[in-house]
């Protein structure tokens, strides 16, 4: 054990302490104490450094330990399932309180001495009264262990926190749950509060620590509730809204204030898989699991049309907003005027999942799930331009596999052998990438200078020219899909819970270069709209390709216009006055510094994989390996209950059986790793899925992963208990001889 100076950093004394649980500080700072494996607490004098008392009495380890106020007394928390009371000077245990079910992991006493706070794995706190040692109420809400837990200076609040991966604030006369703060990726082992209370900091297994405004926790803890998982996401032009598309029956695309977070509108009655907003941000396109893609009001939610467009699982406008453009049927392409849904065109293309248009709608670029291959097309005439293959994707629920850049020259897309390209946007050549695993999204930002991924709970940002990665975020669960602010430096990510989270990016290095636009013509006329003022201005034609200066009072957005137009169905009538665009200073070697790709690439970079590893050149599409695939076996299960009105809950059994495969894929690579804290993280959500599942085999699986992990981690006691559960469900399995499952 080792104390350290605040100020400087350097360490100041150490205590040799062998399996030390918890320590920390008298309020005056004389005393030290720490717990250990061994069921005692020592006391230390911290001028001396000279041992003081030791404290006997738990009859199993000891995990946490406070001082009261005054100092003179020590409550103790340990896993012979009690709480002990201390006096500090004599060493004399004075109480001893029972009623957790299971080990007490964490306890405090309250400012002014009256209280003691309990958090124990049985789930739940226990407040308790220091004269008489009676308990006075139990505070229940987490869902599983509840690792540590304090009061707030005044004394009115308490914070837990859970392996649940989230806080909770309880208000302490009540015993009431005030809110929830949700955010970690992990069980959060440890909090506390800031002097003035207003703060809570907590540390996590997602190795991260958070601080938490105390003030706002109301609101994060309404965020999204009763919603079926996220599977589409898409901004507003002007960005705006936000509009989510969901599983479920009923409220099922909903719209969003991007600034606020409110809910402005919700509409559709069935699974919705796809979303999009038109260029003019009016109105919004959605296709849903009953084989219909229909048209909403973007303020009020109204359906203005509705139309059978055959199964498919996404759609996008033109960027005139002209033309829709969807996969139906698993067999064909079709263009729809936006209009009349009429269908324009119609083209055999197998088992496509998405299609897009690029920026200058000149080409379509699709990609097929089941086949892992990315197509150009023309977009008037259907012809194939270039295919490249990106291998078949692990999540059923996803297709924004690729996407444009927004100047058109350049597509991002996540491939099979984990990896994620940069390719030409004319030939499909590839130009940069780099290593990932299990990308399940990916789309440029505004200024075309990031590339942000999602896999996993993990939001990645990297920068577009060397790969090299700027941020990542970590977020409670599962990432389905991701949607990029037309002119800020921010992302929206729906998850598997159904909530929506908006990630704005600041940073020195992460300043954002000229917004790339396009601009529009009609009668001759060329016209931009600059997406954060939402004002449409007329410009000079060789203004294209320039770096401009938005000139509208108080907006002064740096653009960038492509050097192409696009036609447009229904266009504002333009000033006849000169631009109010002013030509900004030629900035081409900032937007290079940026992040900006060389419109010539002779030799493609190739990015590195990581500090102090080789840098590796592209070369050909590794061959498919043979045996495990986190989705086979269940994927056609989950397809034929996804098509049933009523089977909702078959699918989402697929899923998380799915999820649970590639949890058990993890874990065990990092038990090979020596992380072994980390894997059983991943072992014990495997366990979960597959429970959910309802898969027996599955969690025999996991619980015979999880003993070895135990007895690894020297948990003796655990490692038999989870083999015999194991042992149990296996003797089930043969007695039942249930029919085959592809779980291996």
């Amino acid at each position: 054990m080792k104390v350290w100076d605040v100020e400087t950093g350097a360490e100041v004394s150490s205590y040799a302490r062998k399996g030390a649980c918890d320590c920390g500080c008298s309020p005056d700072g004389s005393r030290i104490f720490s717990s250990s494996l061994e069921g005692t607490i020592a006391l230390w004098n911290a001028e001396s450094e000279a041992s003081l008392v030791t404290l006997t009495g738990h009859t199993g380890p000891v995990f946490g330990c406070a001082f009261s106020a005054d100092g003179r007394r020590i409550v103790s928390a340990g896993r012979d399932l009690t709480l002990r009371v201390w006096d500090v000077v004599s060493g004399i245990g004075i109480m001893t309180m029972t009623g957790h079910r299971e080990d007490v992991f964490d306890c405090a006493f309250s400012p002014d001495g009256t209280h003691i706070i309990s958090a124990s794995a049985d789930g739940a706190l226990r407040l308790w009264d220091v004269q008489s040692g009676a308990e006075l109420a139990t505070l229940d809400g987490h869902r599983g262990d509840v690792r540590a837990c304090v009061f707030s200076p005044s004394g009115t609040r308490i914070v837990s926190a859970g392996e649940d991966e989230t806080l909770k604030v309880w208000d302490v006369e009540t015993c009431a749950e005030i809110g929830t703060l949700i955010g970690h990726a992990g069980p959060v082992s440890s909090c506390d509060y800031s002097p003035d209370g207003r703060y809570v900091v907590s540390a996590s297994a997602d190795r991260t620590l958070r601080i938490w405004d105390t003030n706002v926790m109301t609101e994060q803890a309404n965020a999204a509730h009763e919603m079926g998982p996220m599977e589409a996401c898409a901004y507003s032009p002007d960005g705006t809204r936000i509009a989510s598309g969901h599983q479920g029956i009923e409220r099922t695309l909903r719209l969003w204030d991007a600034d606020t977070g409110a809910e402005t509108a919700s509409c559709a009655r069935s699974h919705v898989r796809a979303c999009a907003y038109s260029p003019d941000g009016s109105t919004v396109l959605s296709y849903s699991m009953i084989d219909r893609s229909q048209l909403w009001d973007a303020e009020t939610g109204t359906q203005l049309a509705s139309w059978v467009s055959g199964r498919s699982s996404h759609c996008a406008f033109s960027p005139d907003g002209q033309r829709i453009v969807s996969p139906e049927d698993n067999q064909t392409v079709s263009i729809r005027d936006a209009q009349t849904s009429t269908e324009l065109l119609r083209w055999p293309a197998v088992e496509v999942a998405a299609c897009v248009y690029s920026p200058d709608g000149s080409r379509i670029l699709s990609y097929s799930h089941r086949r892992g291959e990315s197509v150009l097309w023309d977009a008037e005439t259907a012809t194939q331009l270039a295919s490249w293959i990106n291998g078949l994707s692990s999540f059923g629920l996803l297709s924004e596999r690729s996407s444009f850049s927004p100047d058109g020259q350049r597509i991002v897309s996540a491939e099979d052998d984990r990896t994620v390209r940069i390719r030409d946007a004319q030939t499909g050549t590839e130009l940069l990438r780099w290593p990932a695993v299990e990308v399940a999204a990916c789309i440029y930002s505004p200024d075309r200078a990031w590339i942000a991924s999602i896999f996993d709970h993990f939001l990645e940002v990297r920068d577009a020219q060397t790969a090299k990665v700027v941020a990542g975020v970590p977020l409670p669960r599962e990432l389905t899909c991701i949607a990029a602010h037309p002119w800020r430096l921010q992302f929206a990510c729906g998850d598997l819970g159904g909530r929506l989270w908006r990630i704005q990016l600041k940073g020195p290095n992460m300043e954002c270069a000229p917004i790339v636009v396009t601009a529009t013509q009609r009668d001759g006329e060329t016209a931009v709209r600059c997406p954060a003022c939402w004002q449409e201005h007329a410009i000079h034609p060789n203004q294209l390709g320039r770096p401009i200066t938005c000139s509208t009072p108080g907006c002064g957005l740096s653009l960038r216009f492509n050097s192409f137009v696009v036609g447009r169905a229904q266009a504002a009538e333009l000033p006849k006055e000169p631009s109010p665009f002013s030509p900004a200073p030629d900035d081409d070697a900032k937007l290079g510094e940026a992040g900006a790709l060389p419109d010539q690439v002779a030799e493609p970079p190739v990015a590195p994989y990581g500090p102090g590893e080789k840098m590796v050149r592209p070369s050909p599409p590794a061959p498919k390996r043979r045996g495990f695939h986190p989705l086979r076996g269940f994927w056609d299960r989950y397809r034929q209950a996804a098509t049933l009105s009523e089977g909702v809950d078959s699918a989402q059994e697929a899923l998380e059986a799915s999820l649970a495969i590639r949890r058990i894929g993890e874990g065990t690579r990092l038990r090979e790793e020596g992380a072994l804290v980390d894997a059983r993280a991943c072992f014990e959500k495997a366990l979960a899925g597959f429970r959910a599942a309802g898969s027996r085999p599955g969690e025999a699986m996991a619980l015979e992963w999880l003993a070895v992990i135990y007895q690894d981690l020297g948990m003796r006691r655990e490692a038999v208990e989870h083999f015999r559960a194991a042992r149990t469900i296996s003797k089930e399995l043969r007695n039942t001889q249930p029919a085959r499952e592809d779980i291996r």
